[in-house]
């Protein structure tokens, strides 16, 4: 198999008249042999382990991968129950992530799937959502690695949502900070004055300034993203008012109540 196969052809091949559980049966036997003709392509001391909703490609030692095999199982766990209603585990096959042991192999990865031409940010780790999603890593301290992971496996739980990047990546770094240990807060004047502030009508207007040429500066700067994110309170998702998993649902409602189509 080609480490960038025809996913289309693939899905038409295995079709969609089996059962549940065949169909996740036969999507994971197609995820194994491609990231086999991956770790080929990128040497063989990569090898392929797998836990109940993971395959994990790298070189790590069996200490690692069992540490961070288990940390994506509870941080799954996690985000769905965090964004419930918002998070989705829907697909067949199991989530894939790939950690490759230098940055050139990262880069050179992760190159096949960016346009020829254009300038790119440098980046620790990457969701890539063509054909069979999966995220990528280059090798780095597990502590490094772990918030890296919270993110992009937040990305691959929002896929399904038709919401533009800036959100979908204010998201991502909110659960990356609650998740990852890295606790917000904001006082309760500042959550009233945003209260009193965002509306449906503006917070149109900020996704319309902000969809087109303004993403790279949006995502380099923390505290843009955290003023935009975290001024909801939690209303009746969490007991923990002004440290806001909750205001995600008020985010996305002010968003969809003002564009019924993306």
């Amino acid at each position: 198999m080609s480490i960038k196969p025809d996913w289309n052809e693939i899905a038409q091949r295995i079709g969609d008249d089996l059962s549940h559980d065949d169909l996740h049966s036969e999507w994971s036997k197609e995820c194994k042999k491609w990231l086999e003709s991956i770790a080929n392509e990128f040497g063989s001391d990569y090898r392929i382990e797998e836990s109940l909703n993971f395959s994990i490609m790298s070189n790590e030692s069996d200490r690692y991968i069992h540490v961070f095999s288990g940390f994506l199982e509870r941080t799954l766990k996690r985000i769905l129950n965090t964004l419930d209603g918002i998070a989705s585990d829907q697909g067949f096959g199991k989530h894939v992530a790939l950690i490759f042991q230098d940055i050139d192999q990262y880069y050179e990865y992760v190159g096949m799937f960016l346009p020829d031409e254009g300038e790119f940010g440098l980046s620790s780790g990457m969701y890539i959502n063509e054909g069979y999603g999966h995220f990528v890593f280059p090798s780095q301290d597990i502590d490094y690695a772990e918030p890296i992971a919270v993110h992009e496996l937040t990305h691959a739980c929002l896929v399904h949502l038709p919401i533009p990047l800036w959100l979908n990546e204010g998201v991502a770094v909110l659960m990356e900070d609650v998740l990852a240990g890295n606790r917000l807060f904001l006082d309760k004047e500042m959550v009233e004055r945003h209260q009193r502030y965002w509306n449906e009508n503006s917070i149109q207007d900020f996704s319309l300034n902000n969809v087109n040429g303004q993403n790279l500066r949006f995502k380099q700067c923390n505290s843009q993203k955290h003023k935009i994110l975290l001024f909801w309170t939690c209303k009746s998702r969490s007991r923990t008012c002004i440290l806001c998993p909750g205001l995600l649902f008020d985010v996305l409602d002010l968003y969809f109540v003002s564009r019924t189509c993306i």
